[in-house]
């Protein structure tokens, strides 16, 4: 039963310790007023069957949150899981899409919910997500504001069509100061966002997430829909950079060939749409 207007979808697979961390950092939110649906992708075992996992879920029902869990018996993906369940996402008013391996800082859902209740041209908005380890050696990633950000854009070479994008808003930026930004920064795509789910109308199974497609086909259909993305560079979501589980199982199998056809599906599904956003912004 729906409780709250905002709900956190949270994916897991085979991240019972970073599931934790993610989850308490739920629980120290300053704004308590959103359910949490976690998704296991299959995890073994099930995260309903492991005893932290539970005791902080009793912590979270008594802090007043809706919390369920899906449970899927076959590795889908975070792209298939969010397909499945989009006409549960479509009843709240907004959804924050998380990983387990993140921990946000105790205002962020606050200041997400707060910017877009405040700008009804905007269609999501999303945070800083800065390494927080990464295997051996700590690491925080910076980038200036005098760098170009999030960049995407398309080319042709006879027949073949190529969409080329970057990633760099996920990381902290600065001012000319060196000192944090808060200003927010209009994007083309992001990760980690809480968005109006009530603007997209369907989304594609078939992504396998190793290059992030699916990430930025959810933030290119809320544009579609005529609405804005917005980085906001106060809102800090540290990334923990798990070394295992989620996609990372992939690596080394057959990732070139997943990565080629996530590509291929996304040309096919946004190459005419961005194209076209290019030629209108140059005749403008």
């Amino acid at each position: 039963m729906m409780t709250h207007d905002i709900i956190v979808m949270l994916s897991t697979h085979n991240r019972p310790t970073e599931l934790c961390i993610t989850l308490m950092s739920l629980w120290q939110q300053s704004f308590k007023a959103f359910d949490i649906l976690i998704v296991d992708d299959a995890s073994s075992p099930a995260v309903m069957m492991q005893e932290l996992f539970l005791k902080i879920m009793e912590r979270l029902i008594d802090d007043g949150h809706d919390v369920r869990v899906k449970r899927f018996d076959t590795n889908n993906g975070i792209a298939k899981n969010r397909s499945l369940l989009l006409n549960q996402l479509k009843r709240y008013k907004y959804v924050l899409d998380l990983n387990d391996d993140h921990f946000l800082e105790s205002c962020a859902v606050y200041n997400m919910k707060s910017y877009l209740d405040e700008h009804p041209d905007v269609g999501a908005v999303g945070s800083a997500t800065p390494f927080f380890f990464d295997k051996l050696k700590d690491r925080i990633e910076y980038y200036s504001l005098g760098m170009p950000i999030n960049i995407i854009h398309t080319t042709s070479n006879g027949d073949k069509k190529e969409i080329f994008m970057t990633r760099k808003v996920d990381k902290v930026f600065l001012n000319s100061d060196g000192k944090l930004c808060f200003e927010p920064i209009e994007v083309k795509h992001m990760s980690q966002f809480m968005y109006r789910p009530e603007l997209i109308d369907e989304l594609p199974q078939d992504y396998s997430v190793l290059g992030f497609s699916e990430e930025t086909d959810l933030s290119l259909r809320i544009r579609k829909a005529g609405k804005k993305l917005i980085f906001l560079p106060y809102v800090i979501n540290w990334h923990l950079q798990s070394g295992n589980g989620g996609i990372r199982e992939h690596y080394g199998m057959r990732k070139k060939e997943m990565v080629e056809a996530d590509n291929n599906i996304f040309v096919n599904n946004w190459w005419g749409w961005l194209s076209e956003q290019e030629k209108n912004k140059k005749q403008d």
